[in-house]
C-alpha cells in the first residue's frame, strides 16, 4: 500500500471537509492524488533542505576554526559566546549534547568521520564534528554566537540586501523554518496543513531586497514559507533554479491529470 487509511484520510480531511463533512462529490482517487502531489513536493523541499543543513554547518564550522582553532576545547569554550546569565545553563546543556558525538560511554554511539578522529587523532575539528551533530543544535551553537561571528556566517550564507541585523536573526529564523519543515517530511507527519507557533518568516525583514516579491502577505509560518527560506537562502543560483523548475514541472504535471488537486493544495 502506498498510503495508509489514516495518512490519507486524517492526514488531508481538513482540505477537503466543510462543517465536518466531505465536499460533495470528493472521491478517494482525489485524496489519493492530493498525497501523492504533497509528498513528490515534500521530497522536492527536503533534497534542498539537506544543501541549506550542509551550507551552513560547513559556513559554522569555518568561522569557529577561523576564530578558535581546530580543538573542540577551544572551539567549543564558552568565553568563545555570547552569554547571558539567564542562559548559560541552557548553552551547557547544548554544549554538553554536542560533545556527546565525540565521547564514547555506554549510552551513545560515535558516528564516522569523527569516530576516526577519536581514535587516531588528538582532535576533533569543528568540520569532522558538526557532521554528526543536529541540525537543530547546529543552530541554537548559531544563536549564541558573538555578534561578530554571526556576522561571518552571514557573509558566507546569504546574499541579501538588508542590513546585518537583519540578516542575523532571518538566517536564525529561516534555518528554524527550513528545520522544523523538513522535520515533519522525515517523520511523515502533516506538512501542509501545519502552521509553526514560534517562527515566521516576514514581509518587512526582506524590505528591499528581490525576495520581497515573494510575498502577497505580510507572513507566512505555513509550508510557503520553507519555499521562501530555501529560495532566500541557497545562493548558488543553478541550485535555486532547479529547485524551482522542479517545483514548476511538478504543478504543471498534476494540472495535466486534475488542475482541481492543484487550487485545493494552493
Amino acid at each position: 500500500f502506498t498510503f495508509s487509511y489514516y495518512d490519507l484520510i486524517n492526514g488531508y480531511k481538513e482540505v477537503f471537509m466543510i462543517d465536518d463533512e466531505f465536499r460533495p462529490n470528493t472521491s478517494i482517487e482525489d485524496l489519493y492524488l492530493f498525497a501523492r502531489f504533497d509528498r513528490s513536493l515534500q521530497n522536492i523541499l527536503f533534497q534542498y533542505s539537506v544543501i541549506v543543513e550542509t551550507s551552513f554547518k560547513t559556513a559554522l564550522a569555518y568561522v569557529l576554526s577561523k576564530e578558535y582553532g581546530e580543538f573542540q576545547n577551544d572551539y567549543l569554550n564558552l568565553n568563545n559566546f555570547d552569554l547571558k546569565r539567564k542562559n548559560i545553563c541552557k548553552f551547557k546543556k547544548i554544549i554538553k549534547d554536542i560533545k556527546k558525538s565525540y565521547i564514547p560511554s555506554d549510552h551513545n554511539w560515535i558516528n564516522e568521520p569523527t569516530w576516526h578522529y577519536v581514535n587516531t587523532k588528538n582532535h576533533v575539528p569543528a568540520w569532522i564534528l558538526l557532521k554528526n551533530v543536529s541540525f537543530d543544535l547546529s543552530t541554537k551553537l548559531y544563536e549564541h554566537m558573538r555578534s561578530k561571528d554571526k556576522d561571518e556566517v552571514c557573509k558566507i550564507m546569504l546574499n541579501l540586501n538588508i542590513s546585518p541585523e537583519k540578516q542575523k536573526e532571518y538566517l536564525r529564523v529561516s534555518l528554524n523554518i527550513i528545520r522544523r519543515f523538513r522535520n515533519k517530511i522525515a517523520h511523515n507527519l502533516k506538512f501542509i496543513t501545519y502552521k509553526d507557533n514560534t517562527y515566521k518568516i516576514t514581509c518587512a525583514t526582506l524590505k528591499g531586497d528581490i525576495h520581497q516579491q515573494l510575498f502577497d502577505k505580510p507572513s507566512y509560518n505555513n509550508a510557503y514559507a520553507m519555499i521562501l527560506c530555501l529560495n532566500s537562502i541557497i545562493k548558488d543560483i543553478t541550485l535555486k533554479e532547479e529547485m524551482n523548475l522542479s517545483i514548476l514541472q511538478l504543478l504543471e504535471r498534476y494540472r495535466s491529470i486534475n488542475p482541481q488537486i492543484i487550487i485545493d493544495y494552493l
